[in-house]
């Protein structure tokens, strides 16, 4: 076998190889080393942590790693006498990066306790892998020397449209994420048009834990086709999707309620009082405060969504009031619960439509043809969910496959496939096919929906047995056990 491509490709690949065997779970580097590389990569890890520490350059574990990895190649590169090329104009053009600062120390500091040459050419390198890997916390005048040619306001932009258009979902005020999301997005073009990967050893638990940030990241990064044309890996996606859970729970909160109490008896037993609501209701209440009966009458209700007290109130409040006893009652409860919570009870089993245990088909192509033809008749979310599924691979362990697509035009549901026997996906074997169809805006039952998916494509045992039974009434089971657990 014959590897033919840019010095710069060819070493990128070579440290693919090495990373891919890397367990994060053991000491860096691992065992696959010999004791002789072990060592020097050691030698390296320890010139490169001191360097971003005298620098304060902010870098993830995973990156120094890879960073690591990366000079590790590069230096046995230039020890068996194949260094890069790069042109006067690419030197000139980089070294105006900031990163070329610290890069240039780092060559310094290599070259001295190596005892290895390193030229112009190879600082190029490291400046490269460093603006792609480093966390960025603010914009300076370097990043724009940086991405001169990249619109990130624009491309942000685009993404948050890409969701708001396919997923009627909006979060064009949620200024937290729109930041993290900049400033990722500039690291992440670096690596686009230098090729360079950033490994994401967490992208199979965030496919199974964060399905719907991971669907909508997908949608965002549709558009976001690398420097070279090419569509983002599933791993720079799942960085993607991180962003955008937090951005998920950062609305189910702003949905929760904020609750005033009061008691006759005093602040105390207003506590006490609070503390029982806080305790039962929890998961619906964004914030919890205590009020006495004086203080009631001039409170500013601006910010609160309902108040509870143990006597009456015989005027008017500008928010809902319910009175319950101090020692909550079974019909205090009820009430609480129905003030609190406005959606119904959550059960998985009010969405799945249909169950197909003879569909046929030996690529996911046809599976999908198939699966949606018998159940809507609609070659738009065909087309949808396969087109979105070579982007974000949609595969998960325990040989599952979780695809989603937002319509108008059906309502939500979900329709559930085993096969007979498993067909290779993408790159592993699938038999269940689960296929959320949404067709109403993202609200508390469609997280529960995803929260249910979620358990499932993490318990080995439910997909066994679903595979085992091959009926309808298993899967009824399971997802109703799965409510009953998620609910203790």
């Amino acid at each position: 076998m014959k590897v033919e491509g840019r010095e710069f490709n060819k070493r990128l690949c070579l440290s693919q190889i090495y990373i891919s065997y890397i367990d994060q779970r053991e000491d860096f580097p691992g065992a696959q080393f010999k004791e002789e590389d072990l060592a020097f990569i050691q030698s390296i890890n320890h010139i490169v942590e001191n360097t971003l520490i005298d620098y304060e350059v902010a870098m993830s574990q995973v990156s120094v790693q890879n960073f690591v990895i990366d000079i590790y190649v590069s230096l046995k590169r230039i020890k068996q006498g194949i260094l890069l090329k790069a042109s006067e104009d690419m030197v000139i053009g980089i070294s105006r990066w900031t990163d070329s600062v610290v890069a240039v120390e780092l060559a310094k500091r290599l070259q001295e306790e190596l005892n290895i040459k390193i030229e112009d050419q190879e600082i190029v390198s490291l400046s490269i892998h460093l603006a792609s890997k480093r966390i960025i916390r603010n914009f300076d005048e370097s990043i724009h020397r940086i991405i001169m040619n990249f619109d990130v306001n624009q491309i942000l932009n685009n993404m948050l449209e890409a969701m708001n258009s396919k997923w009627h979902i909006d979060f064009y005020q949620d200024e937290e994420l729109k930041s993290q999301l900049l400033l990722h997005l500039l690291p992440l073009e670096v690596r686009s048009r230098y090729n360079v990967v950033l490994q994401n050893p967490l992208i199979d638990k965030i496919k199974q834990q964060n399905i719907l940030a991971y669907h909508l990241a997908v949608i965002a990064c549709h558009q976001l086709h690398d420097y070279h044309g090419n569509y983002l890996s599933d791993e720079e996606i799942g960085y993607i999707a991180l962003y955008i859970n937090f951005a998920l729970l950062r609305k189910q909160i702003s949905e929760k309620k904020n609750v005033l109490v009061m008691c006759a008896v005093g602040r105390g037993s207003s506590r006490t009082l609070a503390y029982q609501v806080k305790e039962l209701y929890g998961k619906y209440i964004n914030e919890i405060k205590v009020i006495d009966y004086i203080g009631l009458k001039k409170y500013d209700f601006e910010n609160i969504d309902l108040v509870v007290s143990s006597i009456p109130i015989k005027y008017e409040l500008p928010v809902p009031k319910i009175e319950v006893n101090y020692f909550l009652s079974d019909l205090d409860k009820r009430r609480l619960e129905t003030s609190l919570n406005e959606q119904e009870i959550f059960s998985m089993e009010h969405y799945i439509s249909r169950v197909l245990m003879h569909i046929d088909g030996k690529t996911k192509e046809e599976v999908v043809t198939h699966i949606i033809k018998q159940t809507l008749d609609d070659e738009e979310i065909t087309t949808s969910i396969i087109e979105n599924d070579q982007i974000g691979n949609y595969e998960l362990e325990n040989m599952t496959a979780i695809l989603s697509c937002y319509t108008n035009q059906h309502p939500t549901q979900v329709i559930i496939s085993v096969l007979p026997k498993p067909i290779l996906w993408n790159m592993r074997k699938v038999q269940v096919i689960i296929i959320p169809i949404i067709g109403e805006p993202i609200n508390s039952k469609i997280i529960d929906l995803y929260n249910e998916l979620s358990y499932l494509a993490q318990n080995p045992l439910y997909l066994k047995r679903i595979i085992k039974k091959h009926t309808k009434e298993e899967i009824f089971k399971v997802f109703k056990e799965i409510e009953i657990l998620r609910e203790q």
